[in-house]
């Protein structure tokens, strides 16, 4: 089915923080911690139906730092779409807004 309206709802993430920092003073152990926090916005004609701030964080002891920003990243990276995977209120607003444009509503 085609639809008869047109699309105007619409996905916007906004990025607050993305910070990673690591304490070289006590070389070779270099612990590297940081934060990550964005907002997920459904609109609908340009009225939010959905706003939520999601965040987590991450750190790494790695011996001589090489894989100090890349651990402490993936770490806080998977935490943060973890939370965005299994939130069901986000979920259902995704869906309801691609069964309504299927539908042509």
């Amino acid at each position: 089915m085609k639809p008869t309206k047109k699309q105007s709802k619409s996905l916007n993430i906004e990025i607050n923080d993305f910070s990673f920092v690591n304490y070289n003073w006590l070389w070779p152990f270099v612990p590297t911690w940081g934060d990550i926090e964005l907002n997920i916005i459904v609109s609908d004609a340009g009225k939010s139906i959905f706003n939520k701030t999601y965040a987590s964080s991450g750190n790494s002891y790695c011996l001589t730092g090489e894989c100090a920003f890349s651990t402490a990243t993936t770490e806080a990276t998977t935490k943060l779409l973890n939370q965005i995977i299994l939130d069901t209120e986000l979920h259902k607003v995704l869906t309801a807004s691609s069964v309504a444009y299927s539908a042509g509503i």
